[in-house]
């Protein structure tokens, strides 16, 4: 792409081709970036694996609890105040547009710097919730170093706010063999930091000043290491409206996606014990391995830049509905033929999965994975269909159809840890993931694409492998 000196509007990424000049088809540059996004999800998982088997080993159950708490509460923060910059530099025309690129990334990094000021205050609030009896002591949202960990650990954000959009721009071209190198080498040094830290000075430390170099680092190396001009400060009030127009239905869709990601994890928090809730996390990791390989693909929301939400925009603009449903049928096939052997495996084996890896100390995580498992086999399901809507541009859509299964979500696990404790949440939570799927399909139908056969085919024979495999070898 060739970038005219001295000007405003030039592109952000050079090293990166338009996809006019593309000569390589969108098969091809879909299978390289399946590959690429396949090769850094799952070696990030093995390394995250590998690490949280080293560091259950040098730190207590307390330690991973407390963590857990902190990026619930980040976490939250940040699905709270999402308006859609990524989304939009991945389907916006003028995505590689310089003045585009550098207006999100001012307004990105302001972002971060908001969500660690809230970051601080809700440390305070938690403090004052605990001392106040508003949350049980001895649950994991209460534990009095949240209120020293939250303030460190959301330096985070400040840090990931600065992070250059080109890392975006490789993502919306498909192009994600530097994304994949670069992310790799991020979570090597994240590792390699915490497990130091733990084996030097074995405290929850160890989790917080991981997360927080790794992050300051990484920002820095995505400007200096990365092909293409750098980000720099910019505030064009035409950018700025062209965001927040596509953003604000995003922004209220966060809403209810925080219901949909952290619901879970914000009702088991307040009901388990700290050491508890860190056993419960690790169980919750190894139940999202696959899930997270889906969601990267997925690209819409919690992940949004990889292949799937790229792909089907790139599909949607060929204005092609036939040759679309026959592409996204393969493309959901292949995927799910893939993921869903694993998730069976998981949600059957899941008792001898973690007393195969873990100590004593956490075999309890072994019941609570089989069940997580069920879950999370609706929601790869899900998000093969999911990026459909901001693919076509309908992110009002997007927010009824996230805000009817988030809210269908919070009252299936509120009414199953009513009648069946942290059982019944986790019971609950497959049957709301479940109903969000349902509706989903209800909403995706009108645009002629979704096979619906299919899905029903691959959750019944789910439920019948899942089934069996607790029938002969117990629950």
């Amino acid at each position: 792409m060739t970038r005219a000196a001295n000007s405003n509007n030039e592109p952000l990424i050079e090293s990166v081709p338009s996809p006019d000049v593309v000569h390589s088809s969108l098969k091809k540059r879909t299978v390289r970036a399946t590959t690429w996004t396949l090769i850094a999800t799952y070696g990030s998982q093995a390394i995250r694996l590998a690490s949280n088997l080293v560091l259950t080993r040098l730190l207590f159950p307390e330690a991973f609890g407390v963590m857990a708490g902190a990026m619930l509460v980040l976490q939250s923060l940040n699905l709270f105040s999402d308006f859609g910059i990524q989304q939009s530099l991945i389907q916006d025309p003028r995505g590689d547009d310089r003045q585009f690129n550098d207006t999100a990334w001012t307004l990105q990094a302001i972002r971060g710097v908001v969500l660690w000021l809230v970051g601080c205050a809700m440390a305070r609030f938690l403090h004052l919730a605990s001392a106040n009896g508003w949350l049980s002591q001895d649950s994991a949202l209460a534990d009095p170093m949240l209120v020293q960990i939250l303030p460190i650990a959301g330096l985070s954000l400040i840090a990931i706010g600065f992070n250059a959009t080109k890392l975006i721009g490789f993502r919306r071209h498909m192009t994600l063999g530097y994304e994949a190198a670069f992310q790799l080498g991020q979570l090597t040094v994240h590792v390699i930091i915490m497990v130091v830290w733990a084996w030097l000075y074995p405290s929850v430390w160890a989790l917080v000043g991981g997360l927080v170099l790794s992050s300051v680092l990484s920002a820095i190396a995505s400007h200096l290491m990365l092909p293409g001009s750098r980000n720099r400060f910019c505030w064009n009030r035409e950018v700025l409206t062209s965001l927040i127009r596509f953003g604000r239905f995003i922004f209220i869709s966060t809403i209810f996606t925080f219901i949909a990601v952290n619901a879970q994890r914000l009702i088991l928090g307040t009901i388990l014990p700290t050491d508890q809730f860190g056993i419960y996390s690790i169980a919750l990791v190894l139940s999202l391995v696959i899930v997270t390989a889906m969601d990267r693909l997925n690209a819409s929301v919690l992940f949004p830049a990889s292949v799937l939400f790229p792909l089907y925009s790139q599909l949607v603009r060929r204005n092609d509905p036939q040759g679309m449903r026959l592409n996204i049928g393969r493309i959901r096939m292949g995927l799910l033929a893939i993921a869903m052997p694993l998730m069976w495996t998981v949600a059957v084996f899941g008792r001898q999965i973690v007393r195969m890896f873990y100590d004593v100390r956490y075999e309890e995580a072994g019941w609570m994975l089989q069940l997580l498992a069920v879950g999370a086999t609706i929601t790869v399901v899900t998000a093969t269909v999911r990026p459909l809507l901001l693919a076509h541009g309908h992110a009002k859509r997007h927010l009824l159809s996230t805000a009817a299964g988030s809210t269908m979500l919070l009252f299936a696990m509120s009414v199953g840890g009513y009648l069946g404790g942290v059982v019944g949440v986790l019971i609950g939570a497959a049957v709301g993931e479940l109903i969000q799927h349902l509706i989903l399909l209800g909403i995706v139908h009108r645009y002629g694409v979704i096979n619906a056969k299919l899905d029903l085919a691959v959750l019944s024979l789910s439920a019948v492998v899942i089934g069996t495999g607790w029938a002969l070898h117990g629950f």
